[in-house]
């Protein structure tokens, strides 16, 4: 009897850890560190590519914690003054329905001045640890949709972004690549 209730107490302790070490650990996205544009390594369609030369453009991805990143862009042209500026903050929750305000440098000199909330809107999709879908829209219209993948020894982010027109037609292709800093 003794032996009976030492096993059904094991099995029980058992039974409660075993769910606990199968359960995924939250891990930090790959995505998370800041990223320069490697110019000459990227492409873009229909163009012009940037002047390697002077051009720094690059981003930073900051955990926030509970799924939440922020998004800061920022390319400085030749002459070294900002020549494009991308703000957002949002949640990796893997819904394409959480979209969430995308500022870049005009609306937000146009929501300084006005205080009228930017219209672009973004959306994250989490297809696997190291590759992330964004589709970006004003209004009801597709901007541009984008793939951020993280190469396995993640020193390198791909994202590979294609553009629409107001009617949805594909009018652009870039592949931008960008090193770890």
């Amino acid at each position: 009897m003794k032996r009976f209730v030492l096993l059904l107490v094991a099995l029980v302790a058992f039974g409660a850890i075993a769910p606990q070490a199968q359960s995924p650990v939250a891990s930090v996205s790959p995505i998370i560190g800041l990223w320069k544009t490697d110019v000459e390594k990227s492409t873009y369609f229909p163009g012009p590519r940037p002047a390697a030369a002077g051009f720094v453009g690059g981003r930073n991805y900051i955990d926030r914690g509970n799924g939440q990143i922020a998004e800061v862009r920022m390319n400085v042209n030749a002459l070294g003054q900002p020549a494009l500026i991308n703000i957002w903050t949002g949640k990796l929750d893997g819904k394409e329905t959480s979209v969430y305000a995308a500022v870049g440098g005009a609306d937000l000199l146009t929501f300084l001045e006005n205080g009228t909330k930017p219209m672009p809107v973004r959306s994250y999709k989490v297809l696997d640890n190291g590759t992330i879908e964004t589709i970006n829209k004003t209004g009801m219209v597709v901007n541009n949709s984008a793939t951020l993948a993280v190469s396995r020894d993640g020193k390198t982010l791909t994202e590979t972004i294609k553009n629409f027109n107001a009617m949805g037609q594909q009018v652009g292709l870039n592949v931008i690549v960008y090193e770890r800093q």
